[in-house]
């Protein structure tokens, strides 16, 4: 299939992302091109297009998704000398095998460091280079998806490493680094102000509104049940009440579609012959429109509505330190966790020798279900006074813990990383929690059970001059 062929059936698949799609395919033929950014919100369309684009023209890449990986340097570099040799033994398994006896000898080793992943990877580019000497495309692309986890570790080294890597191997094979940022942009130019990032850049912007009605309204997202023909009156509707709070196309599409039956109900009344048609029907679903608008705007969700106060007073302790949990979680790192944690498990539990970073930047970040737990097990044993509650808390209360964060997922006030719908708490699923949680919620909260929370972040919160209203 011609180059022509392959970005136009992508566009078809991909509406109102003409321009992209023709930038990348364009930058990817360019060998000398070794760094490529594409920067958008979420749902805007980076990571699919990028996986059709390389399987279309089917370039050799190796595809690291940031927020599954370990965050040791050391880990990654063993991820990507394995995903790159099991390519090999899969692409070159039925080939002559001579001379390769001794391949599998230095990857199984353990990479301890930057100079052992390159000596390594020269070592695989070459016997690649070897076995592709024959075909004319032999560029390696590596794709680096969620790459702000890297900014917010503030992980210069692997960046720069990445950032240079075709230099660093000695060009034996053009290697191109795709990173995939939702934001952080500003933030990556300034870690990287002691080495030059020559990359070029895609954007993906939020859908206009415009672009949204037709995303929304494609032959294969219309409803069998549309009788009446209303359903691109319906999602007109939708966009221009719901775009100024949600953008996001998956949302506003599984929005649409779990609220057409309730638009057109009246549909079915008697005396729908004495109104207008759409007059009717938009009175009628007014009061769906704006539990839509509460729910998004944050003001109302399914167990917290706005009497904020009440809520958290008639908290358990058990809940409270879960809300906790979660939020330290989300705002701060793994490697903040041994320092709150893990050196204040001895009988000295003073929090006065922490070193509380002010100025240090409030970020939410993806976490493990089995991280929270330990780190509700950890403020539980360190701020519980009263010994009985503590060890009900400690002993008694694991089924609670997951109970009440599954509870948390259905009620919106817990975000999953994973696309499916159900609570999931498997080892790969990666939460957070929802900003909807403000600072002074959580202030509440902790202050509910005597918790100084400032004890325990790397970031200072403060009151805001907002009041939760009772």
């Amino acid at each position: 299939m011609s180059t022509n062929n392959i970005v136009a059936n992508v566009e078809t698949k991909f509406l109102c992302r003409h321009r992209q799609i023709r930038k990348l395919s364009h930058f990817l033929k360019l060998n000398d091109i070794h760094n490529i950014i594409l920067n958008g919100p979420k749902s805007t369309g980076k990571t699919c297009i990028t996986k059709m684009l390389l399987d279309q023209f089917e370039y050799i890449y190796l595809w690291f998704d940031m927020i599954n990986l370990d965050n040791s340097n050391r880990f990654f570099y063993d991820k990507i000398l394995q995903q790159f040799k099991d390519y090999l033994n899969e692409k070159f398994s039925n080939t002559d095998n001579d001379g390769d006896d001794d391949d599998s000898e230095f990857v199984s080793k353990k990479c301890l460091n930057p100079i052992q992943f390159i000596d390594y990877m020269i070592k695989l580019l070459q016997i690649y280079r070897q076995k592709t000497s024959l075909h004319d495309n032999n560029k390696i692309i590596i794709v680096i998806d969620n790459a702000d986890i890297l900014i917010e570790e503030n992980n210069e080294n692997l960046i720069y490493l990445l950032n240079n890597l075709d230099q660093l191997t000695g060009h034996i094979c053009p290697i191109t680094v795709i990173w995939i940022f939702k934001h952080h942009l500003e933030r990556l130019f300034r870690l990287t102000t002691d080495f030059k990032m020559n990359a070029l850049q895609i954007s993906f912007e939020p859908y206009e509104q415009e672009e949204l009605f037709q995303l929304l309204t494609q032959s294969s997202l219309l409803p069998k049940n549309d009788t009446h023909k209303l359903y691109r009156t319906f999602v007109n509707l939708i966009l221009k009440t719901l775009t100024p709070f949600e953008n996001d196309f998956p949302n506003l599409n599984f929005i649409c579609h779990k609220y057409f039956e309730k638009y057109t109900t009246p549909l079915n009344d008697d005396e729908i012959a004495l109104y207008n048609k759409s007059g009717h029907l938009y009175v009628k679903f007014q009061p769906y429109l704006q539990e839509i608008m509460d729910q998004i705007s944050g003001m109302v969700i399914n167990g917290l509505n706005k009497n904020v106060r009440q809520f958290i007073e008639s908290m358990s302790p058990s809940l409270c330190y879960t809300y906790v949990s979660a939020y330290l979680a989300t705002y701060n790192s793994t490697k903040t966790d041994i320092r709150f944690f893990v050196r204040n498990q001895r009988n000295n539990r003073s929090k006065k020798s922490m070193n509380i970073k002010d100025n240090e930047i409030k970020c939410p970040k993806w976490f493990e279900l089995e991280r929270s737990y330990h780190i509700y097990r950890a403020i539980i044993d360190l701020n519980e006074k009263d010994y009985d509650l503590r060890m009900n808390l400690l002993i008694n209360d694991d089924c609670e813990f997951l109970r009440q964060m599954a509870n948390l997922y259905d009620s919106k006030i817990l975000s999953s990383k994973s696309t499916q719908q159900q609570w999931s708490c498997s080892g790969d699923s990666k939460f957070q929690l929802s900003q909807v949680i403000t600072d002074d919620m959580i202030l509440d909260i902790s202050s509910k059970i005597d918790l100084d929370i400032n004890a325990f972040l790397v970031h200072r919160i403060e009151r805001s001059n907002k009041q939760i209203q009772l």
